[in-house]
C-alpha cells in the first residue's frame, strides 16, 4: 500500500480503534483523539508516501523509546516481561551482595557478581525483545499500511529516525523526513 487509500476520516477512525485495541482500554474521550493526537494523524496521512518508500528502502529507522515500554508493565511481579524480573533480581542481588560483604565477604562478592550478571542479561534481554518489535511493526506498516505505526507513535512508544532528522512525540512524524524540529502545541484548554 503505497499510496494512501483512505479518506482522513476513515484513516482518523481506523487509528482511533487501533489505539483503543493496543492499549486494552479507551484511551479516547468521547471516541475522539485529543487535538495533539489529530494533528500527528494528520501528519501520517500526509506524508505516508514518503514514509513508505523510506521503510521500503531501510532508510527509516523505528526505534522503540525504552523509558515509555518500561514503565508501561503492570506492578504485578507475575505480569512483568522477563527482562524486568531479572532486573529486579540484579537490584536484590547487588543490594544483598553490598550488605554481605560486610559479614560474610565471599557470599557478597558472589552476589555481587552475580548481580551484575543479571543486570548484563537483563539488558541483552531488553534489546533483543525490542528489536524484534522494532522487526515486527517495520513489517506490519510494509504490509499494513501506517495505522499501527501511527497508534505507536501517537502513544509514544517509537521515536523515527531517518539521515535528515528524528521524531519523537510530541514532535510531527514529518521532522524525521524533513529535518524541521517542530513540535505538536495545543491550547491549555483542549489538553483538559
Amino acid at each position: 500500500m503505497n499510496e494512501n487509500t483512505l479518506s482522513f476520516n476513515e484513516f482518523k477512525t481506523y487509528v482511533e480503534n487501533q489505539m483503543n485495541f493496543i492499549l486494552d482500554r479507551p484511551l479516547l474521550r468521547r471516541g475522539y483523539l485529543r487535538p495533539a493526537g489529530l494533528e500527528a494523524v494528520k501528519d501520517f496521512w500526509q506524508h505516508w508516501s514518503s514514509f513508505h518508500s523510506l521503510i521500503a528502502k531501510d532508510r527509516l529507522e523505528l526505534r522503540p523509546v525504552i523509558k515509555k515500554t518500561s514503565n508501561a508493565s503492570t506492578i504485578d511481579v507475575f505480569d512483568l516481561p522477563p527482562y524486568k524480573r531479572i532486573s529486579y533480581a540484579s537490584a536484590i542481588s547487588l543490594l544483598g551482595g553490598f550488605i554481605l560483604i560486610w559479614f560474610i565477604w565471599q557470599l557478597g562478592i558472589f552476589l555481587v557478581v552475580a548481580g551484575f550478571l543479571l543486570f548484563l542479561l537483563g539488558n541483552y534481554l531488553l534489546r533483543k525483545d525490542f528489536e524484534i518489535f522494532s522487526q515486527r511493526i517495520t513489517h506490519e506498516a510494509l504490509n499494513g499500511g501506517p495505522e499501527k505505526l501511527c497508534c505507536y507513535y501517537i502513544i509514544g512508544l517509537i521515536e523515527l529516525k531517518t539521515t535528515v532528522g528524528r521524531a519523537a512525540w510530541p514532535q510531527y512524524p514529518s521532522n524525521a523526513i524533513t529535518g524541521a524540529k517542530s513540535v505538536i502545541t495545543v491550547d491549555a484548554q483542549t489538553i483538559g
